[in-house]
């Protein structure tokens, strides 16, 4: 999961780990808003998703992990002696 600070509006995760909805599990989707009744996060998904077609999906902070970009590959350093 995440640490809550890098929960924000506007940041893209990943859900993940949903045990009662594993449809959601693997999309992406963006930080709305933090309920903070339930300490769950508002995800709009960047599409609908499972059989009824959802939007919207609300999760815990452990059950998201930032969408980024993979770190590049290093590549072979070529010695030109």
């Amino acid at each position: 999961g995440v640490e809550g600070a890098a929960l924000v509006p506007g940041v893209e995760v990943v859900i993940q780990g949903l045990v009662k909805l594993p449809d959601f599990n693997g999309l992406t989707g963006v930080v709305q808003a933090l309920d903070a009744d339930t300490g769950r996060y508002d995800v709009l998904l960047d599409g609908p998703a499972g059989q009824c077609g959802w939007k919207w999906v609300k999760v815990k902070g452990e059950n998201c992990r930032l969408k980024m970009p993979p770190p590049p590959q290093n590549a072979p350093t070529l010695s030109m002696d």
